[in-house]
């Protein structure tokens, strides 16, 4: 009986098997989930300290200027994070249901606006000086951080 040689029977068994058909690899639609859950996950992170810090202040009824500057950079980490997943999702749009999609779309419509207004209040932070950053901040900006609830829920958890 002749014997074949170990490399050429892992060819032979392996050789075809290439990623995009995700026998050995993920398929491009399991690396776009894995990417978008990965970036959640940062999300989820920085949503969790925000919500914190803006409980913490609601509760206190005080915050230094200082302060809600950092509130509101936070805030503006979590847009980012969702605008990243939202582009990931529209590059690969053959993961992904019409209806899902409609609703990535809507949602990276209103995350755009929510960024823009948010890094609009802390443009008009930039004008102070530092003392100034100390000072506390009228019940508006307590208002704010009332009236701002983000909640975090995966897109992959959507009801579509």
């Amino acid at each position: 009986m002749k014997k074949i040689p170990i490399l050429l029977v892992l060819v032979l068994a392996f050789g075809f098997a290439s990623p995009a058909h995700g026998i050995l690899g993920l398929s491009t639609c399991e690396k776009v989930k894995k990417s978008i859950l990965k970036e959640e996950a940062v999300g989820r992170s920085i949503w969790q300290d925000f919500d914190r810090n803006r409980k913490n202040y609601v509760r206190k009824q005080s915050i230094k200027a200082y302060e809600y500057i950092f509130v509101l950079r936070q805030q503006t980490g979590i847009y980012e994070s969702d605008m990243l997943i939202f582009r990931q999702a529209s590059k690969n749009p053959k993961c992904f249901s019409a209806k899902l999609l409609g609703k990535i779309r809507l949602s990276e419509v209103q995350t755009k606006a929510s960024l823009k207004e948010v890094n609009s209040a802390i443009a008009q932070f930039d004008l102070y000086s530092t003392n100034m950053l100390s000072q506390q901040l009228g019940s508006y900006s307590i208002d704010y951080l009332k009236s701002t609830y983000l909640e975090f829920a995966s897109i992959y958890s959507w009801k579509v």
